[in-house]
């Protein structure tokens, strides 16, 4: 198991990388709520670069997090690790924004008929957007060197105190070894992040609850059904807890 001080490096690494992922999204927000929405294409060809500017700038400021930290977990536990630094991939992020942003505002205007609506709705999906696209340089430097090191054997995804179904699920499986995968699986507004371990070692408490849960809620099923099951069962959790 993961030592004290290297639990409590990566509480205090994980609220590093939230705090930089939470400081993208409030200014690419604030943009999108100020769209043209006459012209909501070429809106988003005026505030492009700007939004690129906004997200490399958190993007930087994680991998930075996460070049530190494996260096630093690995110290406490006796390793030495060499990072494998994040490369910054522009027109993945521009992809990415134009399908949350304008083709998005432009969907749920169709549904809707509500222009405003549509723009709140293009707020939110752009900013969660953006948030993945800057926490990328932190996952993705743990990742690739957790593939790369012949010292760290894998990794296990750390969750926040009430993730959603897809982080819960993945956290559940435990953790990954003989990791060859340079990506971190995160979607749009995901905090998660990875600790790396160093050897094969019992899962904690709070994965072996999650993997109880699992069994229970997705009984006699299969594929997307017990996916679905699955959703169900830690949605109605999660209600039931708020």
């Amino acid at each position: 198991m993961p030592s004290p001080a290297a639990n409590q490096l990566t509480r205090r690494h994980r609220a590093q990388v939230i705090a930089v992922g939470r400081a993208v999204v409030r200014p690419v927000r604030a943009t999108a709520g100020r769209a043209s929405v006459g012209d909501v294409d070429s809106w988003f060809d005026s505030v492009l670069d700007r939004l690129l500017h906004i997200i490399r700038g958190g993007w930087v400021t994680s991998r930075t997090l996460g070049d530190r930290y494996v260096r630093e977990h690995a110290r406490v536990e006796g390793r030495a690790v060499v990072p494998e630094p994040a490369l910054w991939v522009p027109d993945r992020v521009t992809t990415s924004l134009r399908v949350t942003g304008p083709v998005e505002f432009k969907r749920h205007l169709e549904l809707t008929g509500n222009e405003t609506a549509a723009k709140r709705v293009m707020a939110k999906t752009m900013s969660a957007s953006a948030q993945r696209h800057a926490l990328a340089g932190e996952r993705d430097t743990v990742a690739q060197t957790a593939a790369a090191s012949d010292v760290i054997v894998g990794w296990r995804r750390v969750t926040d105190g009430n993730p959603c179904a897809f982080c819960a699920m993945l956290a559940g499986r435990g953790a990954v070894y003989g990791q060859t995968s340079v990506h971190f699986d995160a979607h749009d507004g995901d905090e998660c992040t990875a600790e790396p371990l160093y050897e094969h070692e019992d899962e904690p408490e709070t994965v072996l609850a999650l993997q109880e849960q699992w069994r229970q809620a997705t009984a006699g099923t299969s594929g997307k059904a017990a996916l679905r099951a699955w959703r169900r069962h830690w949605d109605e959790q999660r209600g039931s807890d708020g």
